[in-house]
């Protein structure tokens, strides 16, 4: 008898846990603008989303391009023959904050020039959390118009790391060069943190360089994540050449590693090929598909290529949902959308996963104008 009321009492607590888990319903339009809280439109791309508390708030990092728009609407819309809208220094690295990825509140600059920010152009910013260190870093892409005609110097390419005490910085530069990478010149990157050590978790930079013909490798990060292990600790390159723009995120016992071909600032988007492994460090496996193919289309009579989200992949959104699974969103930009490039459109849609495959194999995306999620609050 004493068991059964055990088992019922226990009973009892999960269901009263279960009903006071907090939900938030919202839904993700990729037809729409998308507006800050004062209805402003948000000028914010190619950074990352990240949750640094469990109920807490969305951090979004990224990119602010301005009022420019390019004269063409094809090929490399940002290109500096072309309007260089992806290519000012005038760029700034914005913060915006959400409880529920929908309704977005505008923070600041977090990387302002009055803050010791050397003159160049900025784009692709990352920012972690160091548990150990206790600062939030981050790395930004900066190339120097030193070419032919003002032109972008991208064999003066590097990465540049800044820290700050709070997730809102200002952000104060601690390297403004990183020179322990293996490949100079670097390009498109990602950072990832493996938290399987609670206490020091380790963290990774993915990248490509033009000194290793824009393949994808991933090489360790020192302790305070401001540098890696360079050739100490490497993967070597993993892809074929002429790749950027990787992601990695893990997923139960597996880690992914999303990247697409070179797409500079490309209107018709990019690819979006699968590596997986067991480890950071590798192996990994060339799962040999691609979930977001370039393909032909019609459109108003021309043929066109197109990827079937009509972006290029930027980052992955971890969210946990109401019963109790995380959502793994993908998020892509779509260059060349907007009548600016500040508005330029994004498209975001969850990752459906083939748990029936081991590997659990990632499903081809879907075009969707919007979708709703359930969101843990």
């Amino acid at each position: 008898m004493n068991r059964m009321i055990l088992i019922i009492t226990i009973a009892l607590v999960m269901q009263l846990l279960i009903c006071n888990v907090s939900a938030t319903s919202v839904t993700i339009s990729n037809i729409l603008p998308r507006l800050d809280i004062e209805g402003k439109p948000m000028d914010i791309h190619d950074g990352n989303i990240i949750q640094y508390e469990k109920g807490g708030l969305y951090y979004y990092y990224g990119a602010g391009y301005g009022e420019c728009h390019p004269p063409l609407d094809f090929g490399c819309a940002g290109f500096y023959l072309l309007g260089d809208c992806g290519f000012r220094e005038n760029h700034t690295i914005y913060l915006y904050t959400s409880p529920d990825l929908h309704q977005w509140t505008f923070v600041r600059d977090i990387f302002p020039w009055n803050g010791g920010r050397p003159l160049g152009i900025y784009y692709r910013p990352k920012v972690i959390y160091n548990r150990y260190t206790q600062l939030y870093v981050l790395w930004i892409n900066r190339v120097e118009r030193t070419g032919p005609f003002g032109s972008p110097n991208f064999l003066n390419a590097s990465y540049i790391v800044a820290t700050s005490k709070t997730p809102d910085g200002v952000f104060t530069v601690v390297q403004e060069k990183v020179q322990s990478i293996e490949y100079g010149n670097p390009g498109d990157f990602t950072l990832f943190i493996d938290n399987d050590d609670e206490e020091r978790p380790t963290a990774y930079l993915a990248y490509n360089s033009f000194n290793n013909l824009h393949r994808i490798q991933i090489e360790q990060l020192t302790v305070n994540y401001t540098a890696t292990l360079g050739k100490n600790s490497t993967t070597g390159p993993l892809t074929p050449t002429n790749n950027e723009a990787p992601i990695m995120f893990k997923r139960n016992d597996y880690y992914y590693l999303l990247f697409g071909q070179c797409c500079c600032f490309c209107t018709e988007g990019s690819n979006s090929r699968v590596f997986v492994s067991t480890h950071p460090m590798g192996p990994w496996v060339d799962t040999q598909y691609d979930i977001d193919p370039v393909t032909n289309e019609i459109v108003h009579g021309i043929l066109r290529r197109r990827s079937i989200s009509g972006g290029q992949e930027s980052f992955v959104v971890q969210a946990l949902q109401t019963n109790g699974t995380e959502a793994f969103i993908f998020v892509s930009d779509r260059w060349g959308t907007g009548k600016q490039k500040a508005n330029d459109m994004q498209y975001w849609q969850p990752l459906q996963f083939d748990d029936t495959q081991s590997p659990p194999r990632i499903q081809k995306l879907n075009w969707t104008d919007q979708f709703t999620i359930d969101l843990q609050s």
